[in-house]
């Protein structure tokens, strides 16, 4: 018996939450967004950087018009379309953004501030950074901004860089375009 009310409170509390969502017009009822490639092409890229079973963009479907995506849990509910003409530009299904920014990290960031950001001595710091996309129509090709930020307990900014490449999706080589020292606002 206990197993039976167990059954149907599990049940019951799965439809509300699936349809708790439907209200109102939200996302789950809108129909995919349309992007241009400019538009989608950094989404994808950024969904893809880590592995999220949420946050992932899949491509769901795809017709002579329109190839459509979704975040991954939510396969049947499109969350934007992209031309299929414009994505024939470049080879999605080929792209892999974990070996680009490995090739970003080996071609464009400078070993010694790699050295450095691992902080030789330095017993309790942090490293980040983070990546940021923009599509550019005219040389096919996708220009990424890292920012290489390092920490340390007794050294306050050890490293607080941007670096700058173009990266072609036809050759799959970088272009470095920049690499500058981040300012502290005041």
């Amino acid at each position: 018996m206990n197993k039976v009310v167990f059954g149907v409170i599990v049940a019951m509390a799965s439809a509300i939450i699936c349809f708790a969502g439907d209200k109102n017009g939200s996302t789950y009822n809108k129909p995919p967004e349309h992007l241009s490639l400019n538009e989608f092409l950094p989404i994808w890229f950024s969904s893809q950087e880590k592995i999220k079973y949420n946050r992932n963009l899949v491509k769901v479907k795809q017709d002579d018009t329109f190839c459509f995506f979704s975040l991954s849990w939510l396969p049947e509910r499109p969350a934007y379309k992209v031309r299929t003409g414009d994505l024939n530009k470049i080879d999605i299904d080929h792209l892999d953004v974990f070996a680009i920014h490995a090739q970003f990290q080996e071609q464009v960031v400078p070993a010694e501030d790699k050295k450095r950001a691992r902080g030789n001595g330095c017993t309790g710091g942090s490293v980040g950074g983070g990546y940021d996309y923009r599509y550019i129509e005219d040389k096919n090709a996708m220009e990424i901004n890292y920012r290489l930020k390092a920490n340390c307990d007794f050294i306050i900014r050890l490293i607080n860089k941007s670096y700058t490449a173009e990266y072609s999706f036809e050759t799959g080589e970088f272009i470095k375009t920049d690499e500058h020292e981040i300012r502290k606002k005041k």
